[in-house]
């Protein structure tokens, strides 16, 4: 089921501007409107939905744009920064509750895998972790390899 997003408000997107780049691609391309790629990759990640179910309209980017961009904002860490800031706010104003949060795990068999993917005492596989607030909210996930210490046991380790 589809959620309904239309779009920031301008007051959201605010939140967002200081942490994006410059609007130079320094290719010939045309130039995107951050709020639009915004709105675009939001909407993706709310629905679920693939690249090409991206809807039409004046608040929306190209899909082609909007993945590019994507791509571009994680391998630079914008995201993260934006993650960051937004916990930050919401810290602030007294929205976490970490008096009961709480990191938990699962492990996901990985037979085949990967060079990632390495032998624990539950065999092949890695490690799920997620922190989450006294409310539910999520704030990290990382994934992990397990460790073999003394041919026995592995131990599991949390960096945020």
């Amino acid at each position: 089921m589809q959620k309904r997003f239309e779009g920031l408000a301008q007051a959201q997107y605010e939140v967002f501007e200081p942490f994006l780049p410059s609007q130079q691609t320094g290719r010939c391309r045309p130039y995107a409107e951050f709020i639009k790629v915004l709105n675009t990759i939001i909407w993706i990640l709310l629905n679920g939905a693939k690249w090409i179910n991206v809807p039409k309209g004046v608040q929306w980017a190209p899909k082609s744009t909007a993945h590019d961009w994507l791509g571009k904002w994680q391998a630079d860490g914008t995201w993260e920064k934006i993650l960051f800031h937004v916990i930050a706010i919401a810290e602030s104003s007294g929205l976490i509750n970490w008096e009961r949060a709480s990191i938990d795990g699962s492990f996901v068999a990985g037979k085949g895998g990967g060079e990632d993917v390495q032998y624990g005492y539950k065999g092949k596989g890695v490690t799920l972790h997620c922190l989450i607030d006294g409310n539910g909210m999520p704030f990290g996930l990382k994934s992990t390899a397990p460790l073999k210490v003394n041919g026995s046991r592995s131990i599991y380790y949390w960096i945020m």
